[in-house]
């Protein structure tokens, strides 16, 4: 069974519809056409704000904009597929209301919601009210996960909504439930953010910018990781990269940080002449590194090559 037979069947025989992210790449544009395509932004749009502004559109087994999504776009998190049997202008309505939200702080934002790794990560902090508004008149979600050939299914349930995952091996993994409970005010068009929703979305960037790094480090220092599992080099560089943000380091100089923990000593930073500079508040973040060369003489990185 493909992929596109897996998804769409299911999310049941009613119709199915996806929303594509057009920022994701530029062929996202050429299935945003036709009759069946509405762009969830409103009005006259520049030419590179419409490439960019997310599509719904109607899919099925067969069509030729529907076989494209799933041989170019799944898995490479071009949008989302939804299940929903009532007219085209509502779900319009109801999908628009989430283009934007707010904070508990009162700051409105923009929720890239389309984007499977964002929706895969905000349905689950959901509270039930909030998944029932974030639902409203939906049937089900469907939304990609990282592991290939596996995606996640958010729908409505006997009593609620439930979540599974669905793979070739686990064709329908329960993961998660919730009950039914009242929606809060619909005529607000903005959804609260809560701190908790925010954290989770943190961690799961922090998450990807390990990723990256771990990626750089095996290019650049393969020799310093050979023979590491990957669990170690990975809770070695979470710990260093934590140490770094305490410091107030940025960009480049979080990656150098990290890459000293290899090739000088896990912990270089423990000894006095080093310590002394990462923990001087009265230096920027951008000049603590530029200060470690400039006032640590021969010596002390030799001694700090020594500390486990």
């Amino acid at each position: 069974m493909t992929a596109a037979a897996q998804v769409l069947a299911t999310l049941g025989k009613g119709p199915t519809y996806a929303v594509l992210d057009g920022a994701r790449d530029p062929r996202v544009a050429g299935l945003a056409k036709g009759e069946l395509v509405r762009c969830l932004y409103r009005g006259t749009l520049p030419k590179e704000v419409a490439e960019a502004a997310p599509y719904l559109m109607r899919v099925w087994p067969g069509n030729e904009p529907t076989e494209r999504f799933f041989s170019q776009g799944w898995q490479q998190a071009w949008g989302v597929l939804l299940a929903y049997a009532g007219p085209i202008k509502a779900l319009y309505r109801h999908l628009r209301q989430f283009l934007r939200v707010r904070g508990e702080d009162g700051r409105a934002f923009a929720f890239r919601w389309y984007d499977p790794r964002v929706l895969r990560v905000y349905l689950p902090t959901c509270t039930p009210a909030e998944i029932g508004r974030f639902f409203g008149p939906i049937e089900a979600f469907a939304v990609e996960d990282e592991a290939p050939d596996t995606f996640h299914v958010f729908r409505r349930a006997m009593r609620g909504f439930e979540q599974r995952r669905v793979s070739r091996n686990d064709p329908s993994r329960l993961l998660r439930t919730w009950d039914h409970a009242e929606a809060p005010d619909r005529r607000d068009p903005l959804i609260l953010f809560r701190a908790r929703q925010l954290r989770a979305f943190q961690e799961r960037m922090d998450e990807r910018y390990l990723d990256q790094l771990i990626r750089m480090l095996r290019k650049q220092l393969p020799l310093q990781l050979t023979g590491f599992p990957h669990s170690r080099i990975r809770d070695r560089c979470r710990d260093a990269l934590t140490r770094a943000a305490a410091y107030g380091l940025r960009g480049d100089d979080v990656l150098s940080f990290i890459a000293m923990t290899w090739t000088i000593s896990p912990h270089f930073d423990s000894h006095p002449s080093f310590r002394e500079i990462f923990r001087d508040s009265t230096i920027a973040g951008s000049r603590k590194l530029p200060a470690i060369f400039e006032r640590v003489g021969s010596r002390q990185w030799i001694e700090a090559r020594r500390l486990d």
